[in-house]
C-alpha cells in the first residue's frame, strides 16, 4: 500500500456520527445458508432518527433513473429457435416501459443460434435491433463462450494478434478477433452498435488478481487496436468486480495518464519514449469509454439483507466504497493504547467468524457518537484470534470498547482521479436471488425498497460520503450511472 494511501486514512479517522449499537445483525454463515430471512439476533449499526426518502411506484419506478440494463439472455436457448424472439419481444416490452439508456446484450454462437447470423434472413438480431429506441443505445456483450461463423469475403484489414511487443490473447478470448469483426459487418448492416463490452470476470476465480487484470489488459488493447485499424467508430467498455479501481482508472484516463495511478499489466504505451498506445501514438483519447463495476461480492453481503432499512444499506455501501468501518465486529471487544501499536481483543476470533480481520482493513470504535478509526491492520505483524497490529499508533486509547470494521478492503476515494473518469463509470446492481448457498443480492427487495435505497445512495453520494476524490479536499459529486444486472434476473426476481 502507498505511504500517502495510508496518511491519507488516518487523516480521515472522524467519520460521520450515524451509529448506534442496537439492532440485528446477519451473520455471513447465516445469509449464505438460511439466506430466506433467518438471521441471528445480536448487535448492528443504526442511523440517527432522520426521514427517510420515500419513493411510490408509479407505472414503472424504474423510469425515475436512467438506467442501463445487462442482457445475458439466457433464455434463449438452441433447443427453441424461437426463443431469441420471444426474448427480444420482452425484451422491446421492458425497455418501452422504463427509462433504459444504453441495453447491454449477449451475442449467442451464430453456429448455433441463427439468429445472430449476419445474414439476417427473417426475424433476427438485425431486424430486432433496429426496432430499439433512439432514446435506448445498443452495445453488444461478448463472455467467454465461443464463437464461431463463416468469414465471406475474408476482411482486410482483419489484425489477428496485436503488435509487438504485446503478447498473444488469453487463450479464453483467441476468438476475439473474430467478435471484432462481427460487429464491423453488423454495423456495416446498419445495426445501430455503440459499443462493445466485454466480460471475461469468470476467469478472475482461476487466476491471481494481477495476472488476470494483465490478461483482460490485453484485451482491452485489442480492442482499441482493431478499432483503430478498421476506422471503426464505436465505444469500448469492459466489466469489473467491485475492488478493482486501478485498473478501472487507468484505462478511463486520457494519455498520458496521471502518474498517480498503477495501471495492470500490459497497460500501453510499452515502448521507451512513447505517451499513447503503440498503434495510435498521436492520440489520447482513453482505452475504454465504459467500465461497468459489479456492485456485489461475495464477501459482502450484509446490505443486502437490509430491506427493511434502505437508508442504512445506502450508507454502508457508500462506507464500504471508502473503506471506513461500518460493521460491528464480532464477537468480542479490543483494547489499545495511543502508547503501542499493538490492539488485544477479549474473546475475540480474529482469524475465523463471519468477517475475519485481514490486512489493510480498517478498524474503527465509537467515540462519543463519532466513528474512530484505530488504524489500518498491519500487513506485516501476523494476526491472531486475539491480537493484530495497526501501521500507526491509534489517535485515542480504548479498554474492551466494541469495534467495528469493512467486510472487504475496498477504498475508491483513492488515488485522486479527474471527474471525467467517474463520469464513465456504471455501477452494476445485482437483482440475484438464489438459495443453494449462494448469496442474496437486490433480488429479495421489493422495488419501493430498491428505489428508496438507490435515492438514498445517490443523494449521499453527491453530498456527504462521495466515493470519488479529485484531491485531498476535492470531491467528485458522484453521477447517477446505475446499471441493471440482469434483464432476466430482474424480471424473475423483482417484486412491485
Amino acid at each position: 500500500m502507498h505511504t500517502f494511501f495510508k496518511q491519507l486514512v488516518f487523516s480521515l479517522f472522524l467519520l460521520n456520527p450515524f451509529i448506534d449499537c442496537n439492532g440485528k445483525e446477519p451473520t455471513k454463515e447465516t445469509i449464505s445458508s438460511l439466506y430466506d430471512g433467518l438471521v441471528i439476533q445480536g448487535k448492528n449499526l443504526n442511523l440517527p432518527k432522520q426521514p427517510l426518502v420515500k419513493v411510490k411506484s408509479s407505472s414503472s419506478a424504474f423510469s425515475l433513473y436512467p438506467f442501463v440494463l445487462w442482457d445475458y439472455a439466457e433464455d434463449i436457448q438452441t433447443a427453441n429457435p424461437s426463443s431469441a424472439v420471444t426474448h427480444w419481444n420482452n425484451l422491446l416490452g421492458f425497455i418501452s416501459e422504463n427509462t433504459i439508456t444504453r441495453v447491454i446484450t449477449n451475442i449467442k454462437n451464430p453456429k448455433d443460434f441463427s439468429f445472430f447470423s449476419v445474414d439476417g434472413e427473417g426475424s433476427s438480431f438485425i431486424s430486432y435491433a433496429n426496432k430499439l429506441p433512439s432514446s435506448c443505445e445498443l452495445a453488444v456483450l461478448f463472455d467467454l463462450s465461443s464463437f464461431v461463423w463463416d468469414l465471406d469475403p475474408s476482411p482486410t484489414p482483419n489484425p489477428g494478434a496485436l503488435p509487438s511487443p504485446y503478447g498473444a490473447l488469453p487463450s479464453y478470448f483467441l476468438d476475439l478477433p473474430l467478435k471484432m469483426e462481427w460487429v464491423k459487418q453488423m454495423i456495416a448492416l446498419g445495426v445501430p452498435i455503440k459499443e462493445v463490452v466485454l466480460d471475461p470476470q469468470p476467469i478472475k476465480d482461476k487466476k491471481p488478481a494481477n495476472e488476470a487484470n494483465a490478461d483482460y489488459q490485453l484485451l482491452i488493447d485489442f480492442m482499441d487496436y482493431f478499432c483503430t485499424l478498421n476506422n471503426l467508430d464505436v465505444h469500448l467498455g469492459l466489466t469489473y468486480g467491485v475492488n478493482v479501481k486501478e485498473p478501472t482508472f487507468s484505462n478511463l484516463s486520457s494519455f498520458p495518464t496521471p502518474s498517480n495511478l498503477a495501471p495492470p499489466g500490459n497497460f500501453p504505451p510499452l515502448t521507451a519514449g512513447l505517451t499513447a498506445p503503440e498503434w495510435r501514438a498521436d492520440s489520447t483519447e482513453p482505452l475504454l469509454d465504459h467500465v461497468y463495476i459489479q456492485v456485489y461480492e461475495s464477501g459482502m453481503p450484509y446490505i443486502f439483507t437490509l430491506q427493511d432499512n434502505p437508508t442504512l444499506a445506502a450508507t454502508s455501501l457508500l462506507h464500504n466504497f471508502r473503506d471506513e468501518p461500518y460493521l460491528l465486529g464480532s464477537p468480542g471487544t479490543i483494547t489499545f493504547s495511543t502508547d503501542s501499536k499493538n490492539v488485544t481483543g477479549t474473546n475475540t476470533t480474529f482469524t475465523k467468524g463471519s468477517s475475519p480481520i485481514t490486512e489493510d482493513m480498517p478498524i474503527g470504535v465509537l467515540e462519543s457518537g463519532n466513528m474512530v478509526l484505530v488504524g489500518l491492520v498491519s500487513e506485516t505483524v501476523p494476526i491472531t484470534d486475539t491480537t493484530f497490529s495497526v501501521n500507526s499508533n491509534p489517535p485515542i486509547s480504548g479498554s474492551n470498547l466494541p469495534f467495528y470494521q469493512t467486510e472487504i478492503i475496498n477504498k475508491w476515494i483513492f488515488p485522486f482521479i479527474a471527474p471525467a473518469v467517474t463520469n464513465n463509470i456504471y455501477l452494476m446492481f445485482s437483482f440475484e436471488n438464489q438459495a443453494n448457498n449462494k448469496d442474496p443480492f437486490f433480488g429479495t427487495w421489493d422495488t419501493d425498497q430498491f428505489i428508496e435505497f438507490l435515492t438514498s445512495f445517490y443523494t449521499q453520494g453527491q453530498t456527504t460520503l462521495p466515493i470519488y476524490m479529485e484531491d485531498g479536499s476535492t470531491s467528485i459529486p458522484m453521477p447517477n450511472n446505475f446499471a441493471i444486472y440482469d434483464f432476466n434476473i430482474f424480471s424473475e426476481n423483482v417484486k412491485d
